[in-house]
């Protein structure tokens, strides 16, 4: 698959196969992505990758505190989104949940859907994504050039991601489950598996702003 291909091609997978991915695909797939750019090749990158017991747990106390309604814990600023913003985010959550069935007032089943988020989307594998909280905010640019990095090169070899914050935000549980040190910042997750190419949720449209709107062309 060219680099273009991929890139147009790939979309955020949520709904996953439940055949597990195999040691040697994950490992293929993250020593390519070691060459992923970082601020003056410092590599500061961290990744954990789970399956089995280990993601079951994980999986089991997300869930668990979801739809006990227990509040996250942000430990990374949330984005200031305008309404522009939540607007679009609005418009591709209304996507998925149409997808899915799940009509706008129905509360319980919105709730569901976030729990399912927060079994990284009953993939069979995910990885988490973590820096020294010393590092700041640099490094966190790379961390996000690290995960689309996974995610193409994922994409390339037949599997599908998706980014996800939800799985992070209960910090204290993914550093005693994973056995992350307390030392180190929690970026972002990704589940990992392959696509179930048959779900709606895979399926819908992904519309993206036209060129213009966010290029300030000087020179050209």
């Amino acid at each position: 698959m060219e680099v273009l291909e991929a890139i147009k091609t790939r979309r955020s997978i949520r709904a996953y196969k439940p055949d597990p991915v195999p040691r040697q695909a994950i490992e293929k797939i993250l020593d390519a992505c070691r060459y992923a750019p970082s601020w003056g090749n410092t590599q500061c990158w961290e990744i954990a990758v789970l399956a089995g017991a280990p993601l079951a747990e994980l999986k089991r106390g997300i869930e668990q505190r979801i739809l006990a309604g227990v509040p996250d814990a942000p430990h990374l600023s949330r984005p200031g989104f305008t309404p522009k913003e939540t607007g679009r985010s609005g418009d591709v959550l209304e996507m998925m949940q149409q997808a899915q069935g799940i009509k706008r007032e129905d509360k319980e089943k919105r709730l569901q859907w976030r729990a399912t988020m927060g079994r990284f989307f009953d993939a069979p594998a995910g990885i988490i994504l973590y820096m020294e909280k010393y590092l700041g905010l640099t490094v966190l640019m790379d961390i996000g050039a690290m995960m689309q990095t996974i995610a193409l090169a994922a994409h390339a070899s037949g599997l599908g991601t998706c980014p996800e914050a939800v799985v992070v935000r209960y910090p204290d549980l993914v550093h005693q489950v994973v056995g992350i040190p307390e030392s180190k910042l929690l970026a972002v997750g990704l589940s990992l598996g392959y696509p179930d190419t048959n779900n709606p949720v895979n399926k819908f449209d992904r519309p993206r702003l036209p060129l213009d709107s966010f290029v300030l062309w000087r020179g050209l």
